[in-house]
Parts: structure tokens; C-alpha cells; sequence
């Protein structure tokens, strides 16, 4: 009976992602309401966890936050993809410390470096919009090995947090020479890329009229956040 009731759960939870990829959310909600009931039901933890994690996941896709909150609290395997998703609610609603807090322990239990890098750029992206612009920039800095699709969203963002820091003068602490992030590409182009203002001394530099040496030198915070070990893959 248990093997039976499980199958009809998976076979409902099937159901609720089709239902959802085809726009239709209320008869995606009613499947994994079903679903997870089944799945009780048949007493498989496992297999509730991913159905309370596809609950959440629709919930935060229709903003909303509390409910998705709701189906997170309630697994009871506090994995990666919880942390993160978690993160993602709190980098919504404007809870930024809360964000890198949560990124941060999806970071630690991510499962992949690919995992770990989409971490790291979530964090940095939560630190940026907290005004903390020199500790994104390190924590970019961490991103080890991404891949093509990370790249091509890396390097705008880090451009843009290179002079955002620099704008605000940087911070106190250990310096950060800008020459550091060479290997995420050319420097003048990265800088070009996240032009906003009318900074003589990048402009300049964008146009090839200044060495790099001449470029300020990024001052980091005094305490980093903490260097989060790369899973092997």
C-alpha cells in the first residue's frame, strides 16, 4: 500500500510541474497539495522535502514571500537548495543581512563548485545592494572556475561594484589591488562595461590613456567574510 501511495504521489507531483510550465498555478498548487499529502501519507520524508521545496518554489515565483517562508520552515532536511531559496526570499524583500547570512550556509552545503560559485554571486550581489561594495567585490573575487553562463553575468556586476567601491572610497584595511581580478578578464574592458558616471581617470583608462598602475587601489573591509571551501567535483 505505502510503494502504491508513494508512486501516486510522484505521479501528482509530476503533474503539478506541467501544470505549472503550462502557466496553469492553480492546478500545479492543487496536484502538490495532493502530492504532499500522498507522500506523507506513504512516509517518505525524502520525498516530501521536494514537494514542500516545489511549493515554495511556486510561491516565491508569485512573490509570495510569507507563504513560500511557510513550506521552507516546514522541511525537515535543511539542504543547500532550502538556504539558498531562503536567501533568494530575504535578497527580495530587502532583508540583506538576512540574505548573506543564508547564502552563506547554502554556500557551505552546496553540492557543486558550480553551486558554490552561484552562492558566492548571490552573497556579492546582497552585499552590493547593502552599500557594501568593497566586501562584494572580494567575495566575487572568490568565485573560482565559473562557468559561461556565470561569466557573462560576472563580469557586468563586478565592473559595476569595482567602481562603485572606488567611488566611495573604498574602506579600510588590507588593500585589494584591482590587478588581482585580471584573470575574469581585461581590466579596461571590465571597468568599460560598468561605466555609469563621468569618471575622467576610467574613462581615460577605457580609452587606453592611463597604465593600470595609475588606476586607485581598492581598499578591502577589515574582516572578510569567511573563505567557504570548494567542494571537489
Amino acid at each position: 500500500k505505502d510503494a502504491a501511495t508513494g508512486l501516486r504521489s510522484d505521479a501528482a507531483l509530476r503533474l503539478a510541474y506541467l501544470y505549472r510550465d503550462k502557466g496553469n498555478r492553480p492546478a500545479a498548487d492543487e496536484m502538490a497539495k495532493a502530492a504532499e499529502h500522498l507522500a506523507r501519507e506513504s512516509g517518505r520524508a525524502d520525498r516530501t522535502d521536494e514537494i514542500l521545496l516545489f511549493r515554495a518554489d511556486s510561491a516565491f515565483r508569485q512573490k509570495n514571500y510569507d507563504q513560500a517562508l511557510v513550506f521552507l520552515a516546514r522541511t525537515s532536511n535543511k539542504d543547500y537548495r532550502v538556504f539558498r531559496l531562503t536567501g533568494r526570499i530575504f535578497f527580495e524583500t530587502g532583508r540583506q543581512a538576512d540574505a548573506v547570512d543564508y547564502f552563506e550556509r547554502a554556500a557551505l552545503a552546496a553540492p557543486t563548485r558550480d553551486a558554490l560559485n552561484l552562492c558566492l554571486f548571490d552573497m556579492a550581489l546582497s552585499l552590493y545592494s547593502a552599500g557594501q561594495f568593497d566586501t562584494a567585490v572580494a567575495t566575487l573575487d572568490r568565485i573560482k572556475d565559473p562557468n559561461d553562463d556565470l561569466v557573462s553575468r560576472l563580469k557586468p556586476f563586478l565592473a559595476d561594484a569595482l567602481l562603485a567601491a572606488i567611488g566611495a572610497g573604498g574602506g579600510c584595511g588590507g588593500a585589494l589591488p584591482l590587478q588581482r581580478l585580471g584573470p575574469l578578464g581585461d581590466l579596461p574592458q571590465l571597468l568599460g562595461l560598468g561605466l555609469r558616471g563621468d569618471d575622467a581617470l576610467v574613462q581615460e583608462q577605457r580609452r587606453g590613456q592611463v597604465p593600470e598602475e595609475r588606476l586607485p587601489v581598492l581598499r578591502g573591509p577589515p574582516q572578510l567574510a569567511p573563505c567557504l571551501p570548494v567542494p571537489h567535483d
